[in-house]
């Protein structure tokens, strides 16, 4: 795998705004090598993956997919798609004309929630429980 190494400095913003050298950081970055089988992400959160502005829900997950397999509209400035047509990205909310990926994101919903809420996609209702067999299931997800 080809890679570079740039070394960036690690600058905090004090409470008085002044700037804070902590020290610097390497990032390394390697020539994407796709996956030989199909890999899914599924990205569960609050209003973070919901997304606060009412044009664009489930941001993260669109520009997540668009950089991996070019599906989703670009938000985020920078790289193109990578092209790996075995990465999903997976989810019961969202998918119109403005952000065609889907995704978990509820505005206010804590892990308990996702876990116990009768309107949580994950909790079965036969069992009341959480249920990820039940979830995939339902959603039609790897079958």
């Amino acid at each position: 795998m080809d890679a570079d190494t740039s070394e960036y400095p690690l600058i905090c913003i004090n409470y008085d705004r002044t700037p804070i050298t902590l020290g610097t950081i390497q990032l390394r970055t390697c020539t994407p090598v796709k996956p030989n089988k199909d890999y899914f992400i599924l990205s569960i959160g609050d209003s973070l993956f919901y997304g606060a502005n009412q044009s664009y829900h489930g941001c993260f997950n669109n520009e997540l997919s668009r950089l991996f397999n070019g599906t989703g509209r670009q938000i985020a400035n920078g790289r193109e798609s990578i092209g790996f047509d075995n990465v999903h990205v997976i989810g019961t909310m969202g998918a119109d004309e403005n952000l065609p990926v889907l995704y978990e994101g509820r505005g206010g919903w804590t892990v308990g929630m996702y876990l116990t809420n009768a309107s949580s996609p994950f909790v079965n209702p036969s069992t009341h429980s959480f249920d990820m067999n039940y979830y995939l299931q339902t959603n039609n997800f790897f079958t």
